[in-house]
């Protein structure tokens, strides 16, 4: 977990869009917009933009771009063929060859229209679902990823002291 954690570190420095992908009616797979929500009650800095995408990421491609931001963190429920409620975090290559998305627009395609116009470093954090069927509830496997995240990147986002690692 400190690995994740570290991770997340790095990538959360500077001006970062981080965009929540899923359906919440859909069980595990509203994990990113769940996330997303968590943290925009908690959230509040001028270099981090929020987006709850839900089902259409693709309709806030403007907002990001206007954001001008150096990374974007995409979440979502990702199938790695791993445990339910597993997290994993990989950049933009690794999707298009490893990762099967729950949705129908490829995340791989929306990264790479909006790099092409941001320049930014896209990176990926996907949970592994246990279901993702209409009207099902989020599984306890995926509820506690969830806490677990937005609990890290509270620490993270939230932290008035810098870092050691911080000039």
């Amino acid at each position: 977990m400190q690995e994740l954690k570290d991770e997340l570190r790095r990538i959360l420095k500077g001006r970062v869009a981080i965009v929540g992908v899923g359906n919440v009616m859909r069980g595990d797979d509203g994990f990113g917009a769940v996330l997303v929500r968590i943290l925009k009650r908690r959230v509040n800095s001028e270099r981090i933009l929020l987006i709850d995408a839900e089902m259409m990421p693709e309709n806030y491609g403007k907002k990001i771009r206007e954001f001008k931001p150096e990374k974007v963190l995409i979440i979502d429920a990702v199938d790695f063929n791993s445990s339910p409620g597993d997290v994993v975090i990989f950049g933009e290559d690794a999707i298009k060859e490893n990762f099967m998305s729950t949705h129908k627009i490829p995340l791989s395609v929306f990264a790479s229209f909006l790099r092409r116009d941001t320049r930014a470093e896209f990176f990926f954090l996907g949970v592994q679902p246990k279901k993702i069927e209409l009207g099902e509830k989020m599984s306890k496997e995926v509820a506690r990823a969830t806490k677990l995240i937005s609990a890290i990147f509270l620490d993270i986002l939230t932290s008035s002291a810098p870092s050691p690692e911080d000039p």
